[in-house]
């Protein structure tokens, strides 16, 4: 079974993220609940599923990955699980996308009603040309 993980771009196009920053977060990701954003693995699972053995590493890559505005950790109960609320920091946010992309106007293909914001979470080579094709 092919597992599959869905996350921002810019996780890809981050140029201050290290590779190890990059797969905590990608794991952190393959870990989250679409609805709240919201992951709880523990670093063990962290460890097993990144690669990245060293258990104090991880810690320090995540608050890392904190302060650059990648994800929220919140400690709970008295053993110290974290929560973690991953998202994009809202200075990548701001200059990837094009504006144009947050049309609020919908489109029919086929029948078929496409999402209001259908340039939203395509980059903006794309944008064009979805924007031009179906946003008219």
């Amino acid at each position: 079974m092919t597992k599959h993980i869905y996350c921002p771009i810019e996780v890809l196009t981050d140029h201050t993220l290290t590779d190890s920053e990059r797969k905590i977060l990608l794991t952190l990701y393959s870990f989250r609940n679409n609805n709240t954003e919201l992951c709880c693995p523990s670093i063990q699972t962290i460890s097993k599923r990144s690669g990245i053995n060293c258990l104090s590493r991880i810690g320090k890559l995540t608050s890392s990955l904190a302060n650059k505005g990648w994800l929220t950790k919140k400690k709970s109960g008295f053993y110290g699980n974290k929560t973690y609320l991953v998202h994009v920091p809202n200075h990548l946010s701001d200059t990837i996308w094009e504006e144009s992309a947050y049309k609020e106007k919908s489109a029919s293909r086929s029948g078929n009603n496409l999402p209001k914001r259908i340039g939203k979470n395509l980059p903006n080579l794309h944008n064009n040309y979805i924007n031009n094709k179906y946003n008219k």
